[in-house]
């Protein structure tokens, strides 16, 4: 790894990487440090990127918890304790400290659930207008946001503020509709994946719903995560 050349990232390459398909944002923030390095070896600009990331995203997450658990009432000493539960959770780092999207995505969608709640508490257009812009951030940063612009359209919705809803609406087409306007006519499918653009749509997804064993994929799922979480601990636990 050390010794690859810096100039190979530019020759045309047969493999296709996953990550590429992804909505640009996160990264673009980390092409700038990662330009900035582009002489030192592959290890060094990993490092200095997972840094970055995790950095970043612990602060992000550490503010929008906080926030998020204030807008519930939450009140000390059990918001405090609720954070750090939150930042002690290894599955946290694992996720934040990698280079990909998910540094930005995990605290956009606490942000975007703070001011969802904040909206439902005191209804306010400028309070709308955080939430469609907080989505639209998190729509150009990870497509699973999708899920949750019904949500927002449907809370101005119940609370009958149609001002707000045409807001809402206008700034996330705006805002992040270029990109997925661009998966479309590039891979004729909205989110631009892989698994997308091979067949695997929402159809399939939905049987698979309906076939899966839940109980017995919870169970499996929650050992594997703990397993995986202890396997870590002991790796680098220190030697006596």
């Amino acid at each position: 790894m050390r010794e690859l050349r810096p100039d190979l990232r530019w020759q045309t390459s047969h493999f296709l990487n996953y990550e590429a398909h992804h909505a640009p944002l996160a990264y673009i923030v980390l092409a700038l440090p990662e330009r900035a390095l582009a002489g030192t070896s592959v290890p060094i600009r990993v490092l200095v990127l997972r840094i970055i990331g995790a950095v970043a995203g612990a602060l992000l997450l550490y503010f929008g918890a906080e926030s998020l658990f204030s807008e519930l009432g939450m009140c000390e000493p059990y918001k405090s304790a609720a954070v750090f539960c939150v930042l002690s959770s290894q599955l946290t780092w694992a996720t934040i400290a990698h280079v990909a999207n998910d540094w930005l995505a995990v605290s956009i969608t606490v942000w975007s659930l703070t001011m969802a709640v904040r909206y439902w508490k005191r209804p306010h257009f400028q309070t709308a207008a955080w939430v469609a812009g907080l989505l639209s951030l998190g729509l150009l940063t990870k497509a699973y946001f999708i899920a949750l612009i019904p949500a927002a359209l449907a809370l101005c919705l119940v609370m009958k503020r149609w001002k707000d809803l045409c807001v809402v609406a206008a700034i996330i087409l705006v805002a992040a509709g270029p990109w997925y306007t661009r998966n479309v006519l590039r891979y004729g499918v909205i989110m631009g994946m892989q698994e997308s653009r091979a067949g695997i749509d929402a159809t399939e997804v939905i049987h698979a719903v309906a076939a899966l064993d839940w109980p017995r994929v919870l169970v499996t799922s929650v050992r594997a995560h703990y397993g995986q979480g202890t396997i870590h601990s002991a790796r680098f636990r220190p030697r006596h």
